[in-house]
């Protein structure tokens, strides 16, 4: 069974995934040759969870600005509109669960080769 959709916790994930992105770019230019590769193997997984997460916002009525104003996002959930801000203890908590959630991903990729 399924967790209902909460809007706050979508929000914050999908946050995350973003700041993972920016990273993985940000790291992609820093290197070269096989570290490069699994950076862009990464930055597709990333990519690939950023789809899931826009696609469960888009189900709920819920929609998130991809880039932030003043460190604060622009959001539109069920009719209402704000700006979202998160902490960086928080930012922290996310992206560790991003990254926990991609690396079990690449488990079952690996699981299922054999």
């Amino acid at each position: 069974m399924q967790a209902p959709f909460n809007p706050e916790i979508q929000i914050n994930y999908h946050i995350a995934l973003l700041k993972l992105k920016e990273l993985a770019i940000e790291e992609m230019g820093k290197h070269k040759g096989i570290t490069q590769m699994s950076i862009r193997a990464l930055g597709k997984m990333i990519m690939d969870e950023l789809q899931k997460s826009k696609a469960t916002m888009q189900a709920n009525k819920t929609w998130i600005a991809e880039k932030p104003i003043d460190g604060r996002y622009r959001y539109s959930s069920m009719g209402h509109v704000g700006l979202h801000n998160m902490d960086e203890g928080m930012l922290e908590q996310y992206k560790r669960l991003a990254m926990g959630e991609i690396e079990q991903r690449i488990k079952q990729l690996w699981e299922e080769r054999g």
